[in-house]
């Protein structure tokens, strides 16, 4: 059964004392309703697949997943890529579905890089991309374009294109950034705030964020804060400039999303 649009936003949280990824939904009628998916870790959705692409992990071995969305049943993983000896965190779909960003870092989360794999005829194979990055999440700028926090914590961009592969400097201090294709717009967390850039450029106070996304048409943005164990999932309207509190959770918020 895939979730019905009877829903405001799905959300992930983190639970720390058992080390499980739970995925819920909220309804428009206020409810939270737990959803059928594995264990993934650094969950993101994929519009191009329709699906979730995150970390499946087993007692050997990080594995990039896709998992469908499902209300009650689970739904089994999808297992794409793996490493022999390293691990993987924090993967991104490109929006036309052909490749994967991801950080590959050692098993104490020493010398993180970020790497890139293409889909091919017979699976998942890298691109000669290797390049010191946060041990952060990314996202992509567009097709062939990648936004990620280096090790120094700038926020920059990098072409995954060969003939035209190089990097550049948005921000000191970046992280945690959000793209939209149609509107331009690129958010990121900033020294205790949500950065908003584009058209035109805002900025709001916010506390530990652990989620930030955009709505389907960009013009709200999805973001988690957490003060002592305290959890608080909000949608910031750009044209109001407000944000309302949609839920609370005793865990992590670490993703949020409109399917």
């Amino acid at each position: 059964m895939v979730i019905l649009p009877l829903y405001q936003v799905v959300f992930a949280v983190q639970e720390q004392k058992f080390s499980k990824t739970r995925f819920f939904a909220l309804m428009h009628d206020g409810q939270i309703r737990e959803m059928g998916m594995p264990d993934l870790e650094y969950p993101q959705y994929s519009a191009s697949s329709g699906k979730v692409c995150g970390i499946f992990r087993d007692d050997k071995k990080d594995f990039i997943d896709l998992s469908e969305l499902k209300v009650t049943e689970s739904s089994l993983p999808e297992l794409l890529f793996t490493l022999s000896k390293r691990r993987i965190a924090f993967p991104a779909m490109s929006p036309d579905g052909q490749k994967i960003a991801f950080i590959e870092y050692d098993k104490n989360g020493g010398d993180p890089v970020m790497r890139v794999i293409l889909r091919e005829e017979f699976g998942w194979f890298p691109l000669q991309i290797r390049t010191d990055a946060a041990l952060s999440p990314l996202c992509w700028g567009g097709k062939d374009v990648l936004i990620y926090t280096d090790r120094d914590g700038d926020l920059r961009l990098m072409s995954a294109e060969a003939r035209k592969r190089g990097t550049a400097t948005i921000d000191t201090g970046g992280r945690l950034p959000a793209f939209h294709k149609e509107t331009g717009r690129l958010a990121f967390v900033q020294d205790g705030c949500v950065v908003l850039k584009g058209a035109s450029s805002l900025s709001f106070e916010a506390d530990n964020v652990s989620a930030l996304n955009f709505s389907n048409d960009g013009n709200s943005l999805y973001f988690s804060t957490g003060v002592n164990d305290n959890y608080t999932l909000c949608r910031y309207s750009v044209e109001d400039k407000k944000a309302v509190r949609l839920c609370e959770s005793d865990a992590r918020i670490v993703w949020a999303s409109e399917i």
